[in-house]
């Protein structure tokens, strides 16, 4: 989808939080800690080592089975028992998984310095088609404890954009290899790049 438009894409795996100084049972629609807090009072929690702790084959595995745990996949396609195998591991663990369809809060504002440190000083903030957006003073983003509930973050000329996807427990990161390289290294990304044939639901087609 984004040939001819970005040279590279990196699925970016959302991480799995681990709360240090907080209840993991506040994490629910209606009480969940905003972005300040999350950052302050929790770490994050890889899907390889997730998969140690809850015995999942791969992240294909694990895709899967966050997407049925929340009824992301129609039956033919779900995995009741690794959906469960991730309940076990969550309940074990005191670990919270990671949301879907929003960008991240623990990874939210490590991504915005290393662009401001590549002299992106604005980015453009889009809903979900992008049928509206909004310029936004970077440092301002950094600085609001709240984490904006938008699908889209690319950079005023386009050079690189962030997206989350409905149902998906990832973000796509769009750009030139040396900039995805420098995001990534610089925030402790997991994930893989794509090639032409990689599709959203990546877990299901490899």
């Amino acid at each position: 989808f984004y040939s001819g438009f970005f040279p590279e894409v990196f699925i970016c795996l959302n991480p799995f939080l681990l709360p240090l100084s907080i209840e993991s049972s506040l994490f629910t629609p209606e009480t969940c800690p905003d972005k300040a807090t999350i950052c302050e009072k929790t770490k994050p929690v890889s899907w390889a080592k997730f998969l140690g702790l809850s015995k999942l084959d791969s992240i294909q595995t694990l895709d899967i089975a966050l997407r049925t745990r929340i009824g992301g996949l129609t039956k033919k396609y779900q995995n009741s028992q690794a959906a469960d195998m991730v309940d076990l591991a969550l309940e074990a663990q005191d670990l919270i998984e990671p949301g879907e369809g929003y960008f991240p809060e623990i990874l939210f504002d490590k991504w915005l310095r290393v662009l401001m440190s590549m002299g992106h000083q604005w980015v453009w903030l889009g809903d979900e088609h992008c049928t509206e957006r909004k310029l936004h003073f970077v440092q301002d983003l950094i600085d609001s404890t709240e984490l904006p509930r938008v699908k889209n973050i690319f950079t005023h000329q386009n050079e690189i954009l962030l997206t989350a996807h409905w149902d998906s427990h990832f973000t796509l990161i769009c750009g030139s290899r040396a900039d995805l390289e420098r995001l990534i290294a610089q925030c402790d990304l997991e994930g893989f790049y794509c090639t032409e044939e990689t599709k959203i639901y990546w877990s299901l087609s490899t």
